[in-house]
């Protein structure tokens, strides 16, 4: 008896390396883009209000309270997202610095694990797109320089995962699992940045437009952070009244006065960087219609684009967060320390 058994084609050895080679391409991007981050740490210099709320959280774990016995401007969320690392420097032993920098790294791993799990089954990544991850990774482990690990640089890996849902969601309806992982990185990121809820706001919309419904104003994950945004504000109220009886009045009178111009935001180099990004979207979809994802991104980038403009950052934000100017120093505050430099 004789069996003829016909097998498929098969993979010679010239053509299995080429493939082997295309699909390691990626990881061996992301594995040198790693490299490379790890060296601009050690090479940038360290930035100075992320080493302040160093300062400042080492502080309040020795036994200080926050706007009473140590002064800082900005919410509670921006000195308690830096505790974790500050008490795991402390019981390894370790430069609380290279311990924020390494969580740093691993929430970015992590978000764009996330980013990549939620899209893995929708058709917003159609064609593979495999460059899409070293690219996502270059612009949050090396893009960021010296802004390393600053409040915005965290809110936005925390925000990422909020965006693919909003994508998947332009096309269907993403997994439960999913709208609670982005409702609760949204919501933690708005506690210490609330003027980003300008950004989200403008993403919402551009949902609700495209699908013809305000139904997605109350998607699961924008009431996930809507209430994680709530309890932050609570718990300020209750446990921080110092944060408006005291930093109130001195943001107020200082921080809102003060701020760059127009002309002078258009000289930052984040709007350079925005602006070739906007074009290059532009040129490369050119020929194509822009699909609801891309519209998407384009619609979130303007509003944080407005975010940019609104909040007026730079002067105001190292007027009261950085010992360079006195005024803010020299107001009378009872109890009030003044920061030193951090080494």
């Amino acid at each position: 008896m004789t069996m003829h058994i016909e097998a498929g084609p098969r993979l010679t050895l010239r053509q299995v390396g080429p493939v082997a080679a295309h699909a390691l391409l990626p990881w061996i991007s992301i594995v040198i883009l790693f490299a490379a981050a790890i060296v601009l740490r050690h090479v940038l210099a360290a930035n100075t209000d992320v080493s302040w709320l160093l300062t400042v959280g080492e502080r309040v774990l020795d036994g200080q309270r926050l706007y009473v016995d140590v002064f800082e401007t900005n919410p509670p969320m921006a000195v308690l997202v830096y505790m974790p690392g500050i008490a795991i420097a402390r019981a390894l032993g370790l430069p609380v610095e290279v311990v924020t920098d390494s969580l740093m790294f691993a929430a970015i791993f992590v978000s764009l694990a996330i980013v990549a799990r939620i899209l893995k089954n929708s058709s917003v990544l159609e064609g593979g797109k495999s460059w899409l991850t070293p690219l996502a990774f270059a612009v949050l482990a090396i893009v960021p320089m010296q802004a390393f690990g600053q409040r915005e640089h965290i809110a936005i890996v925390e925000l990422l995962p909020l965006l693919a849902v909003y994508a998947v969601r332009m096309r269907g309806a993403p997994s439960g699992w999913m709208a609670v992982i982005a409702g609760c990185g949204a919501g933690l990121a708005v506690s210490f940045k609330p003027h980003f809820a300008i950004g989200i706001f403008c993403a919402v919309t551009c949902l609700a437009i495209y699908a013809r419904s305000w139904k997605a104003v109350f998607a699961p994950e924008n009431l996930i952070a809507a209430a994680i945004t709530l309890l932050s504000a609570t718990s300020v109220i209750a446990f921080f009244p110092e944060f408006f009886t005291i930093v109130g009045p001195l943001v107020r009178d200082i921080y809102l006065s003060v701020g760059l111009s127009f002309l002078a935001l258009l000289e930052k180099p984040a709007l350079p960087i925005w602006g070739a990004a906007i074009l290059a979207t532009i040129v490369l979809k050119r020929h194509d219609k822009i699909d609801a994802a891309c519209l998407l991104l384009l619609v979130t980038s303007l509003g944080f684009a407005a975010v940019f403009f609104f909040a007026a950052e730079g002067v105001a934000v190292s007027f009261v967060s950085d010992d360079r100017v006195g005024a803010a120093r020299a107001r009378p505050c009872a109890g009030v320390e003044h920061p030193p430099h951090r080494a």
